[in-house]
């Protein structure tokens, strides 16, 4: 579905509204926040940090999330990477990707390192490698690649074209500054 810029700025204002309105229930409003980030308002960012506030899994979730589509968040997405709730961790671990904060790169780095992390986490930190530090990524990524497991190796076929074409972009751009 296509929608005109008045049908979109329409359905913003809706979504604003149903979100603000007390009587609205907490998964609807979580939902609506998710979906508001994508297009960032000024609304969003005191929302986001109330959300990840929240001591609720659910609403910390949706905070991180939406930190990772919003600026100015790094110091709490490095504070969720050691959240004791899996999900969180595994928000957070996307959010940084999201983000590209390069200095996320230690923690993500330990979970490719480490033999015994969770798939689950494993495959989020093989996505978002070559976001965060597309040079280092690729000695990690090339390891698995050759997995016995079909989604690792997907994970990180994906995360290695990815590195290629972002680091051929800072060869191009190194040599642009050079001229």
């Amino acid at each position: 579905i296509v929608l005109s810029e008045k049908a979109f700025r329409y359905v913003e204002e809706k979504m604003e509204q149903l979100y603000k309105e007390p009587q609205t229930s907490d998964i609807v409003r979580r939902h609506i926040l998710e979906s508001a980030v994508r297009s960032p308002k000024e609304w969003h960012l005191e929302e986001i940090k109330k959300a990840y506030a929240r001591d609720d899994k659910e609403w910390k979730m949706t905070g991180v999330f939406g930190m990772g589509h919003s600026q100015g968040f790094e110091k709490e997405i490095m504070e969720a990477l050691d959240d004791e709730s899996s999900d969180v961790h595994l928000e957070a671990i996307y959010a940084a990707g999201r983000q590209e904060l390069n200095s996320a790169w230690p923690h993500v780095q330990n979970i490719l390192e480490d033999e015994n992390s969770p798939k689950e986490l494993l495959i989020a930190a093989i996505n978002v490698s070559a976001s965060i530090n597309p040079e280092e990524s690729v000695e990690y990524l090339g390891q698995y690649s050759g997995s016995t497991d079909d989604d690792i190796v997907e994970a990180a076929e994906e995360a290695m074209q990815l590195a290629t074409i972002l680091l051929d972009e800072f060869d191009e751009e190194d040599e642009e500054d050079e001229n």
